[in-house]
């Protein structure tokens, strides 16, 4: 239920995010009608009914917030939670946290966009 979203800046990880949740949401994994944008320092759910995919950007500080992103991950099982950062970032969330030791998340890695000339 987990994902993961790496990539440099410009590559599309936030849009990348919302069409994961959007296919979640469609094939009912995610059982809301709702996707919330959040960070990983201000990683606080709303617990609403109808919010069942969140999207965790700014993954900068995992140290300080592993134990918070721990809990998140395991009191709220039936959301879908996808994680956005540049790969240095996403790699040091994989690593910090727990949780994906026992459930290992999907990570889509982007590529850096090359415009065609």
């Amino acid at each position: 239920r987990n994902v993961l979203v790496s990539g440099a800046m410009g590559t599309g990880k936030k849009l990348a995010a919302e069409i994961v949740c959007s296919l979640m949401r469609v094939l009912g994994v995610g059982k809301g009608f709702v996707t919330t944008v959040t960070t990983l320092d201000q990683l606080v759910l709303d617990v609403r009914r109808d919010v069942s995919t969140v999207i965790v950007d700014g993954l900068h500080g995992i140290e300080a917030a592993r134990s918070k992103v721990d809990n998140v991950l395991r009191n709220f099982p039936d959301h879908v939670f996808v994680f956005v950062g540049s790969r240095e970032d996403v790699e040091a969330l994989h690593g910090a946290v727990s949780h994906f030791r026992r459930s290992e998340p999907a990570w889509l890695q982007l590529q850096p966009y090359k415009p065609a000339e």
